[in-house]
């Protein structure tokens, strides 16, 4: 495993792992097998929307996938802040 990446979980048959590949702004979900150390892409994870978005590293907070490697669930952060205006003042 290199830099940014991090064992998600086993896969079903026990025979692989889930690994996740951190950057900025995407996750990069891998299978990991341990007989050969083959690495097969299952999905590269980015936001619809990128306005605001903190950064996708340490998404392992808000981060699951099923043994069969199916189904994904992430949560990330984003933070548009607020803008004031004040009218009036002397």
């Amino acid at each position: 495993m290199g830099p940014d990446e991090w064992v998600v979980r086993w896969t079903g048959d026990g025979k692989s792992l889930f690994v996740l590949h951190e950057s900025d702004d995407e996750l990069t979900l891998y299978r990991l097998s341990l007989a050969t150390g083959r690495r097969e892409l299952l999905r590269k994870l980015r936001p619809t929307r990128q306005l605001g978005l903190v950064s996708m590293r340490h998404g392992y907070f808000g981060f699951d996938v099923d043994a069969a490697g199916k189904n994904i669930a992430m949560s990330y952060e984003t933070n548009t802040g607020a803008l004031f205006t004040a009218d009036g003042m002397n």
